[in-house]
């Protein structure tokens, strides 16, 4: 087995299923952000330095500790580093407003304002880590814009995930990308028995070597939104398309790759009991 080492990458992966009040997200969740986890540390496919590949899950994910993991990526990294942030949790869109949140696992309604992530706060702490290569993936209910469905505390409607105004906020800046799990109208799915959401399940394809299209040894970000952009759909029978947020325009490595991997050209049958990342 071949291994090597991609070491001046760092990586945070924050999943919540479990919320002391918010409605409970399917265990899919959790294992999105240990199986990805789990391929960033392996030196026979991404290459991280598993010292440097952070996880929070379920009641470790508080505001809090999310903020301190943010702040230590600021103190820790350098400009040369690679970084790589990603969220699986609850998304929240203030009713009437284009203002978005994530919601850690201690989030209350009654105090949202204090116990939420706002996205200016989430882009503040990403414009302090000085990182030239920063991506956040971001995989919660309409991630991608927003919408309004049954909302995360259990009412009957709310305006729900993470608007297209908040992820132009983080997207705002040098060297940053992100990549959100679905358009506006959309929902990000995770389909019946799977072990991953939709979006994960392409994102991990396509870091284990599927979005190395010229075999190069290298995952690089434009390459494997290409990779997600179109196996996304397939596997969800386009009703969820990802969305690339950036200002970048030279594509660049994030990962090494094992080159081997080619991904089941199957495509998920259409099955109308999904879940709904939220």
């Amino acid at each position: 087995m071949t291994t090597s080492s991609f070491p001046h990458a760092h990586a945070l992966l924050v999943a919540i299923a479990d919320y002391n009040e918010a409605r409970r997200l399917p265990q899919a969740v959790i294992h999105d952000a240990q199986d990805v986890a789990a391929l960033l540390r392996s030196p026979a496919a991404c290459g991280y330095d598993p010292a440097k590949v952070h996880v929070l899950l379920n009641a470790e994910a508080t505001r809090t500790a999310i903020l301190a993991e943010l702040d230590r990526l600021a103190q820790e990294v350098v400009p040369s580093d690679t970084v790589c942030i990603y969220f699986s949790c609850h998304g929240w869109r203030h009713r009437d407003s284009e203002d978005s949140s994530l919601l850690p696992v201690d989030a209350t309604r009654a105090d949202l304002d204090q116990s939420a992530i706002p996205a200016p706060l989430l882009s503040h702490k990403l414009h302090a880590i000085k990182a030239a290569r920063l991506m956040v993936f971001i995989d919660a209910c309409h991630a991608g814009g927003a919408g309004t469905i049954k909302d995360g505390f259990g009412g009957e409607e709310e305006n729900q995930g993470f608007s297209s105004k908040s992820v132009d906020i983080l997207a705002a800046g040098g060297g940053r990308a992100i990549i959100a799990s679905s358009r506006a109208e959309e929902t990000s799915l995770i389909m019946p028995g799977a072990r991953n959401s939709a979006f994960t399940t392409a994102l991990i394809e396509g870091l284990k070597g599927a979005a190395d299209f010229h075999r190069e040894g290298t995952v690089k970000l434009f390459s494997l939104h290409e990779y997600i952009s179109d196996r996304v759909p397939a596997l969800t029978t386009e009703r969820q398309h990802p969305v690339l947020r950036t200002k970048l325009e030279k594509n660049f490595p994030i990962a090494l790759s094992p080159g081997s991997y080619v991904a089941s050209k199957e495509v998920a049958p259409f099955v109308r009991t999904v879940w709904r990342l939220s």
